[in-house]
């Protein structure tokens, strides 16, 4: 009989070394799981930071090896800020020409859901010789904007000694505004 209870109490003992044993392994390989997620959330965090910085590099040098068309770009439009330097540029042209010019109306269009470019419409009268008229038109067509000449009314309007014959004219004009 003493045989059989310390073979129990060896069997027990076996049993309750065994429970704490399985019970250690749970808690260890709970605690190592745990960890693992931890490590592969920091892992993402730090694969979408990679290549968030990957993005910004590729942005960066894209922005710089569009600079100069973007420049260019910049000057193909008129923004709202330069309205009255643009209005001024014209009065330059005008000079250049030789005519007479007055800047009879400005109108901002704003951008609808059908068309969706703003505009500029100015109404311009001038007054010069022949040439001298055609000359401002050829420069208000090659203006380096996005404008176009929309209409145009001439008429004779006199003469002058020194000049010759005169011509007075409407011109609309539509300007690209962002």
């Amino acid at each position: 009989m003493k045989r059989y209870r310390t073979t129990l109490y060896m069997l027990i003992f076996s049993l309750v070394l065994f429970t704490g044993a399985c019970g250690a392994y749970l808690v260890v390989f709970s605690n190592l799981r745990t960890l693992g997620e931890k490590i592969s959330d920091f892992e993402s965090q730090i694969a979408i930071q990679n290549r968030h910085e990957t993005e910004l590099i590729a942005t960066r040098q894209l922005l710089a090896a569009t600079a100069a068309g973007r420049t260019k770009l910049d000057n193909y439009f008129v923004t709202t800020n330069e309205t009255a330097q643009f209005i001024d540029h014209l009065g330059d042209l005008g000079g250049t020409a030789g005519v007479e010019l007055t800047v009879v109306s400005v109108n901002e269009v704003p951008a609808t859901q059908k068309n969706p470019d703003k505009k500029l419409m100015l109404t311009l009268s001038t007054r010069g010789t022949w040439n001298q008229m055609l000359h401002f038109v050829s420069l208000l067509e090659h203006m380096p904007t996005a404008s176009r000449v929309t209409g145009m009314q001439l008429k004779s309007a006199g003469e002058d000694r020194a000049k010759g014959a005169l011509w007075s004219g409407t011109v609309y004009l539509e300007i690209a505004k962002i």
